[in-house]
């Protein structure tokens, strides 16, 4: 049954006072209103939050093009240079024409020797030149090491080799067979220095 246009009119008051002013629906059924937005639906409230992200967004952009030009620069790490150790005893050995031939070096803190050749030191096949150490005030002759060719030779002491060095007032050095050292020098020789205390008289007893 079709409401009286009175009921229509009553409606419309409800929703709305400038719904009053329309005319009234014709007998027939109305159709159906449109359901409202609602609050999440509204225009007003998003725009803001767009032009939030829009200030967020170039914010971003700016940010990631200063990072892409900006040079990088490398972690800087401080390179410290090892810590250089002095030598303790040094002997220069010398020919018959008082020519340096040998320059024998000995180290403290680990106890080790460097034999550096001056000139080409070449032995026969199966000799060697044998270093021996004289030893201050009794003259006793022991053998140190041995030197097989022309290449500087670094080689690791032991507490005897290093009091070796340590009550050595000469190394000498004579050409003896390769391998086991001798007790005694079995030739000529060769070759001599003295050995001196780069540490001064202080530095004999360490």
């Amino acid at each position: 049954v079709a409401p009286p246009a009175r009921v229509w009119q009553a409606v419309r008051q409800r929703i709305g006072p400038a719904a009053s002013s329309a005319a009234a629906p014709s007998a027939a059924a109305p159709s159906a209103a449109a359901p409202a937005a609602g609050f999440w639906g509204s225009l007003a409230f998003w725009r803001p939050f767009g032009a939030v992200a829009a200030c967020l967004a170039l914010l971003l952009a700016g940010y990631a093009g200063y990072m892409v030009m900006e040079p990088r620069t490398e972690q800087q790490v401080a390179e410290v240079a090892p810590q250089q150790i002095a030598p303790s005893y040094v002997a220069v050995l010398e020919d018959e024409a008082n020519q340096p031939v040998l320059v024998v070096t000995a180290f403290k803190g680990p106890w080790r020797v460097t034999v550096e050749p001056l000139r080409d030191l070449t032995p026969d096949q199966g000799k060697a030149f044998q270093v021996w150490a004289v030893e201050r005030n009794s003259g006793t002759t022991r053998p140190l090491l041995q030197v097989t060719g022309a290449e500087a030779l670094r080689q690791s002491l032991g507490e005897d080799g290093w009091d070796l060095i340590k009550s050595s007032e000469f190394l000498n050095v004579t050409l003896e067979d390769a391998g086991a050292a001798p007790t005694a020098p079995t030739g000529p020789v060769l070759f001599q220095g003295p050995c001196i205390n780069l540490k001064g008289p202080a530095g004999t007893s360490t």
